[in-house]
Order: C-alpha cells, then sequence, then structure tokens
C-alpha cells in the first residue's frame, strides 16, 4: 500500500450565481493527525511536500479545482468523464476517492452541523470556528478509516470497478485469465448491451393505494446464472428450440413492450412494427413465453463456446453484507458496493479515452503536431492538451458478459410486471403496482416491499414523488428528480402539467472553464 492520506476544504454555502470560495482545508494522516489550514496558499505549500497520494472525496468535481491555479507543467493528468481522476501536485498525487467510493461520505459516517454558520461573519465566531474545524477533521478521519479498511482488503486501485474485477480474477476467476477482446467485438456486441428498463404505464396524479417493492441484489442475483464469457462464438441461422438465456439473437420482427430497442433512447415499443432486434435470449424467452413477440426472420444466433458465473463471489459478498449489517459500517457499506460493482467492468469500452497533458503554451504546436487536441486554456499560461489513446494502451474484456448481466434483470423484472395489477411505473429492479404478484422475501433475487403509498405524482422517467401511508424514520415521501433536487411539491405541480424552473444552487466545475450554474425547465414528458 502507497502511503496517503485524506484531505477535504470548507467553502461558502452555496447559493445560486454564487462561486464557492474555501476559508478552510483539512488534512490527515496517521502520522501526523491532523492538521487545518486557513489559507489555499498554506495548504498547498504543505502538501507540495508530501511523497504520497492524497484522496479529496468528489474532489476531481470540486476541492481539486480550487488547486488549480499551483499545478506546474508535468507529464500527464487523469480525467474520466469529466472528473479529475488523478493530477500530481509537488511531491504528492492528488486522486478522487469518489472513484473508489461513489457515495456520499455519510452513507458510511458524517457528522452533523448548520451550513448557515459557514457564511462570512458567521464561521469567525469562536463557537461556530471550532464546531466547523472539528466538522472538517471528522470527514478527513472517516474517510481515511474506510479507505485504509479497502485497501488492506482489495488493494490500492483507482476505481471501484478496478478493483472488483482485480479482486474476483485473483480469487473467484475459474478461467485463470482475464478475458480480453478488441475494438471490433466491442463494436458488433455492444448492440446487445443496454441499460435498465425504466417506465412509466401511468403518468399524472394517481390517487389509489400502491405498493413498492424492489429486486434484492437484482445484478448480483442475475450473476448467478450462466453468462457468455470470452470471445469465441458459433454463428447460426435458425432459431433452437432449447435456445439459452446466454445466447445473443438478432432477428426480425414485432414486440408487444417486451424487448428494449434503441430510438433516441431506450424504448420498449408496442406499436405492432416489425423492427430488427438485438437482443439476448433472457428477454426473447420472456417475451415468447408470454406471447408477446412475433418473429418474422431469423438473421443471426450467437452462441458463445464459454460461459461463467459469479456464484463464489457473490455469495462471499452477500454474506458480509448480512453479517456486518449495523455491527461495522464500513464493512458493510465495502460489501455493498464490490457486490454491485463488478459485472460493469466486462462492459468497458477504451474507445473514447483520452490522454490528457498540462503543459506551456508555447509548446501546443509541438503537442498537435503529436497529434494533441487543445482543450483548455489553464491559469499561469498553462493548457490541457488530449489525444485519444493509442490502440495499445485500449483495453476490451467481454461486453457479452455485461449485457447478458443486463438483459437476465431485464426480463426478470418484466416478467414480474406481467403478474401485476396495474402497474404504475417501473426502476431497473423496482416495481409499482397497485396489486404485486411476485416472490416476496429477503433472500438474494426475492422481492423486498419498500413501502405501502396512497398517492402518486408521476412526470417521467426517474421523476415521480410517492407519498407513503405509514412514513418511515419520518420520510413521508419517496422521491426521484435525476439532474434535479425537487421538492414533493414541485412534482406534483409538474405531474399536473405545470412548468417548473430549477436552478441548481451547486456548481458545475470543469477543467479550464468558470463555474457554472445550471437552469432548467423541466415537465411532464
Amino acid at each position: 500500500m502507497r502511503k496517503f492520506a485524506t484531505a477535504d476544504c470548507e467553502t461558502d454555502p452555496f447559493k445560486f450565481n454564487r462561486i464557492p470560495k474555501p476559508f478552510l482545508w483539512g488534512f490527515y494522516d496517521k502520522e501526523g493527525g491532523f492538521r487545518s489550514f486557513s489559507r489555499t496558499e498554506e495548504f498547498v505549500e504543505f502538501i507540495k511536500n508530501y511523497e504520497g497520494l492524497i484522496y479529496l472525496h468528489n474532489g476531481g468535481k470540486f476541492d481539486v479545482h480550487f488547486l488549480m491555479p499551483w499545478i506546474e507543467p508535468q507529464e500527464e493528468v487523469m480525467i474520466i468523464n469529466g472528473r479529475i481522476a488523478k493530477l500530481k501536485l509537488g511531491k504528492c498525487e492528488l486522486r478522487d476517492s469518489y472513484m473508489l467510493l461513489p457515495v456520499p461520505l455519510s452513507a458510511y459516517k458524517k457528522d452533523e452541523i448548520s451550513y448557515d454558520i459557514f457564511e462570512d461573519g458567521e464561521r469567525q465566531k469562536i463557537e461556530n470556528n471550532f464546531k466547523i474545524t472539528s466538522y472538517l477533521k471528522g470527514d478527513c478521519i472517516y474517510l481515511y478509516e474506510i479507505l485504509e479498511k479497502q485497501f488492506e482488503e482489495y488493494g490500492q486501485k483507482l476505481t471501484l470497478a478496478s478493483s472488483a474485477f482485480d479482486y474476483w480474477h485473483k480469487k473467484y476467476n475459474p478461467y485463470k485469465y482475464k478475458p480480453r477482446t478488441n475494438s471490433g467485438f466491442f463494436n458488433h456486441f455492444k448492440e446487445f448491451y443496454y441499460g435498465g428498463r425504466v417506465q412509466c404505464f401511468e403518468k399524472g396524479i394517481i390517487e389509489t393505494n400502491f405498493n413498492v417493492f424492489d429486486i434484492n441484489s437484482a445484478y448480483p442475483y442475475a450473476m448467478l446464472s450462466d453468462h457468455p464469457y470470452g470471445n469465441e462464438y458459433a454463428v447460426k441461422n435458425k432459431l433452437d428450440d432449447n435456445f439459452e438465456g446466454k445466447d445473443f439473437i438478432q432477428f426480425w420482427g414485432k414486440s408487444k413492450g417486451a424487448l428494449p430497442f434503441r430510438d433516441n433512447g431506450l424504448k420498449f415499443p408496442d406499436d405492432n412494427k416489425s423492427r430488427l432486434y438485438k437482443v439476448t435470449g433472457w428477454e426473447l424467452k420472456t417475451g415468447l413465453e408470454n406471447n408477446l413477440i412475433k418473429i418474422e426472420k431469423i438473421d443471426r444466433v450467437y452462441k458463445f463456446f464459454e460461459s461463467i458465473n459469479f456464484k463464489e463471489y457473490v455469495d462471499n459478498f452477500y454474506k458480509q453484507k448480512n453479517d456486518y449489517k449495523d455491527k461495522d459500517a464500513a464493512k458493510y457499506l465495502l460489501a455493498k458496493l464490490y457486490l454491485n460493482s463488478l459485472y460493469g467492468k466486462f462492459g468497458q469500452s477504451s474507445l473514447d479515452h483520452r490522454d490528457f497533458e498540462i503543459t506551456e503554451q508555447k509548446y501546443i504546436l509541438s503537442y498537435m503536431d503529436a497529434g494533441y487536441e487543445h482543450e483548455a486554456d489553464l491559469e499561469n499560461g498553462l493548457v490541457l492538451m488530449s489525444k485519444i489513446i493509442d490502440e495499445k494502451k485500449m483495453k476490451f474484456y467481454s461486453v457479452v458478459t455485461a449485457a447478458s448481466v443486463t438483459g437476465f434483470v431485464r426480463a426478470y423484472l418484466y416478467n414480474t410486471i406481467l403478474k401485476c395489477d396495474r402497474p404504475l411505473y417501473c426502476d431497473t429492479d423496482s416495481i409499482a403496482a397497485v396489486k404485486f404478484s411476485g416472490n416476496i422475501g429477503k433472500e438474494l433475487g426475492q422481492w423486498e416491499n419498500e413501502g405501502e403509498f396512497c398517492r402518486a405524482a408521476i412526470g417521467g422517467k426517474k421523476l415521480y414523488c410517492f407519498e407513503r401511508v405509514n412514513p418511515k424514520k419520518g420520510e413521508k415521501y419517496k422521491i426521484s428528480s435525476k439532474g434535479a433536487k425537487l421538492t414533493q411539491k414541485d412534482i406534483f405541480s409538474i405531474a399536473r402539467g405545470e412548468e417548473i424552473e430549477y436552478k441548481n444552487i451547486s456548481p458545475t466545475f470543469s477543467v479550464g472553464k468558470t463555474p457554472s450554474f445550471i437552469t432548467r425547465k423541466i415537465r411532464k414528458t
């Protein structure tokens, strides 16, 4: 394990159109304990001499951007999906711990505090300064605690997916080799790889009693079954009577809502139109068994020679999750994260990955001659350059494995939906229905009752508010509003047909750009 520390900063409270500024920085490692700095310059001077890794939670989208004026020309910076994943500053390397723990720190442990005392004029008061410093210290220590446990058990990787993948390979992979494919294989079979099924069966204000049921660990449950592995397969032009869920089928036909289809987003057509479908055997079986599919012409059936299941891996983390619940918050959270973070790595693509480098403006033309593009102007006369990574550095694993796992879940979900009386909404691994009919229980893959509700406001995909009959832990409403933090009142207004203007008080940071604030007009879709 490389030497590491954790850090964080406290800023002005978020307000729309006010770019927050840090007023206090914290640093923690086991050797020196906790240190605080009231000026960013002092913090930078300290960490520049730290010979190790420094983790900041969500730092690549926030904290690290305050440190950019002190960045010097260097070999490279890693940016993943707009997030600064790692970056050198002096002798230290800054890393975003959100890449390893993609949840708020409060999912593990976090103290409570009123952000009103963070305002200028309030934070200088002795009692408030003490509270804020203590709060900052807690965040740094809590992050260190859980990272230390993660590194000791699973190694010190950059991302959770790579950590889970390497752990599985070392302990549970029966083939003893990592599946390797190429861009051509990925581009062909990615057409069978879809996301979760999210669907509004009804919209608007719905006044009726209903329940919401969730699949207990949907993707881990899917991983217990056999899925295709590797890159060797046979191709047929007919569908055998005993075709398997892990097969891939390309055919012309009609579907009554059973199959996924890309058409300006993921949809599940039910319009009696003939289409070219590319689906997993799991979903085709479900559709055929329920008389929802008419096959007109089989184009291709792909049958892979090798298959794999992840039973040992899943059983290990599912047992840990149950064993550590209410006993060890860090181990419980890690078990929960690793349980759900393996399958996606198989679908990884390097096609859009780029190499980023920070250099001086006078070298721009030299970089362009080497195939780089100018990404952004930074401070102190520096620029960010990037280029598509060399093909030799690209990694492709087994996208068919990930495609089969997700297909299993969609099929399992839809098969249950078909048995429900008046389904209202579904989202990947959950169903809201007036009368539910599924395998209810607490075991892996069974359905658990998330609650009873008496009223719903559904404005679109990932946009709903369900009112509970018996609020749990003071939570009267179950709300989803992807991309916006909306209230119960907002969502009910949208469901009635009104338009809401949403202003995000949290600034959006991008390398080389002034922080921006998102304004959106949201209406029922």
